[in-house]
Order: structure tokens, then sequence, then C-alpha cells
């Protein structure tokens, strides 16, 4: 079962006649970021968004926040082949210049790259060869999947990598990342004159490395470490803690401007990230930031030693050799000085004219 929406839209589908869009996307779940990506293209496209599911227990409340204006499919909690069949359903009665489906983990994707003809279908890739495996049998479905592709959208230059390191002959499309963050006009300098707080905010998930940047800290006390996020390591995390270290739990996205404004630096130390969203955040916020090597984004958003650094996800040597130098005084002050002079309206048109 699904449930469509706006009430004008389910009307006209249950009709029965053949309706016509721009872009069709079919996506797993609907997130702040990609419906507000999905608004600004309905300004210029017609658009229908099918959402596989409606969220995800392990994310924020407002992480699914959003009112979109386009037409709208949400799959309820049905069966995997009761949903194929509902995908099936919902497409076979559009139109469509375009189709988006978003990489090869989805039964939804591979039956519409073989339902539709390969110059419409479009896949977002939002994994990086940084993270992705491209040989084995996973590799081979990949490849697989990619021979009906025209084109791919890539978030950045990993992404890219990636479908080229599969083989992959078509169009490729950089996007400069995977939706439309909650931006904030970007905070004007002012230098400091002592720099001590660091930040994360994510998930307390296993990818996101916290037992290796919580060791690294205790050996930093003069720092304080602030977490914002849940998850299910957290009382473990906390168990493991040094005393330099705060937990915020949850903060509402509206929040978060407020407390960035406090921190001198933003850590994402994944030991796996597809892009990173959330690095787009702390520069709108004026934070240098310091990511590791795995992090997907790095390559597009970090300028090393510019408006932050990268280091080692395992290499603690490393860490704490960047760690003091994004904590120098003097580096701290020029960073947020160049991170000062962004213009994130102008990162923002950037993706959607990608589109």
């Amino acid at each position: 079962m699904f449930k469509c929406s706006p009430k004008k839209f389910e009307t006209e589908f249950h009709s029965g006649k053949k309706l016509n869009y721009d872009i069709v996307f079919v996506a797993d779940m609907p997130a702040f970021y990609r419906i507000a990506l999905y608004n600004r293209l309905s300004e210029k496209y017609k658009i229908l968004a099918v959402f596989l599911r409606e969220g995800n227990s392990t994310r924020n409340s407002d992480f699914h926040k959003g009112e979109c204006l386009f037409d709208c499919v949400r799959m309820a909690g049905s069966g995997r082949f009761a949903q194929l069949a509902d995908v099936y359903r919902v497409v076979s009665r559009v139109n469509f210049g375009r189709i988006f489906i978003f990489g090869w983990s989805e039964p939804a994707s591979w039956l519409l790259a073989f339902l539709s003809p390969r110059r419409k279908n479009c896949i977002v890739v939002e994994s990086s060869i940084r993270e992705s495996q491209t040989s084995g049998l996973k590799g081979l479905m990949k490849r697989l999947l990619l021979k009906r592709i025209g084109t791919a959208y890539c978030s950045g230059t990993l992404h890219e990598k990636l479908v080229r390191a599969l083989g992959f002959k078509g169009k490729v499309v950089i996007t400069h990342g995977v939706g439309l963050y909650r931006r904030v006009p970007q905070p004007a300098y002012s230098p400091r004159n002592r720099v001590k707080n660091l930040i994360f905010v994510g998930r307390l998930v296993w990818q996101k490395n916290l037992e290796f940047l919580l060791k690294c800290m205790s050996k930093r006390p003069d720092i304080t470490l602030h977490i914002v996020g849940f998850g299910p390591l957290e009382s473990e995390l906390k168990r493991i803690a040094p005393k330099n270290a705060v937990f915020y739990g949850a903060v509402d996205n509206e929040s978060l401007p407020e407390l960035y404004s406090k921190m001198d630096a933003f850590v994402l130390p994944s030991r796996s990230e597809t892009w990173g969203l959330v690095v787009e955040e702390a520069l709108n916020n004026g934070l240098p930031i310091l990511l590791s090597d795995r992090v997907g984004c790095s390559e597009d958003l970090l300028q090393e030693g510019k408006n932050g650094f990268s280091f080692g996800f395992s290499d603690e040597a490393d860490f704490l050799d960047k760690l003091d130098r994004i904590f120098d005084l003097e580096t701290n002050n020029a960073m947020r000085k160049l991170i000062s002079e962004r213009d994130p309206e102008a990162v923002e048109n950037a993706q959607i004219n990608a589109y």
C-alpha cells in the first residue's frame, strides 16, 4: 500500500489517466535535505517523488521534516514483493523525461532500471570509492546495473571515481552534494584570543569511529569535545569517555547554529562516510573542519591547511598532529576568516543547477 499527496495528485492518480512529469525520483526515504532540493527543482520542473519508506528510527524526528511542494508517493510498511508491485503500479501510470534511482541496494532500483529506457535512466551515486566495493560479486552486480544507466549523478569527485572504476561509460554529472542543508547566513569573522571547543554532530554508531576519537581526546585534556547525537553506542561511549567529553543527546536542527557559534572546530572521524552533509553545515556555521580520510566529501569541501585538515581514520599520531594544528590560535583564526568569505547560496545553486 502507498499514500499519495497532495490531494489533487491523489485524485488524478486514481483517475486512471497517464500523468506527465519531467522528473521522477525513487528514493529510500524522505529526508529534509532531499525535500528541500526537490522543492527548489519543482519551481522549474514537474516532479514526482516516490519514497520507499516513511523514515528511519535511528534519526532525529526533524530529519524527515519538511513540506513537500511536489507530488509525492510514500510507501507503507509492506513486504518487499508488495513494495515492488506498488512501485511498478505508480511508475506505470506516469510518463516521464528522466527517472532517478538511488544506488544499487534497493530492489526497486533494479526493477526500474530494466523497465525504463536506458536514455531516461539516471542513478544518484552517494557512495564513494573509499567505502564502496568494486570487485567480487558486489562489484559485478554494480557493473550490471550501470549498464542500464544513461547518466550518473555523482555527489562529488570520489563518487565519480567509483562509477568510472566500475567501468561506467555514460555521462557523469557532479551534483556537489546530496541535498540542501538548512542554510544560515554565513557568520562574520571575528578573531578569537582562545580556542578550545571541538564539536561532533552525528549518529552514535560504529561507522563514526567515536571510540577512536574519545581515546585521542583523552590525550588533549585542554580541548573540550562536544558530542551531539544519539544512537546504539551512547551508553558504551559515555562509559569510556574522558572528562573533557560532553554529551548533548539529540539537538533540533533549529538549535544547532547557536551551539556551533560557541565552537572553534568541527570533527568527523568516520570509518565510513558516503558524503557528510554535516560538514557543509559546519562550514556554513563558520567552523574549520577536521575530517578522516574516509569522508566522502573531503576532496570537494576540504582545502587542506586552509579550511581544515584530514587525517588517517585509524592513525592516532596523525589525528593528534592535525588537532594541534587546527587549534593553533593563528591557524584557527586564519581558517575561520577564509570560511567567513564562503557564499553558501552559490554552493546551493550549483547543486540545483546540476539537475
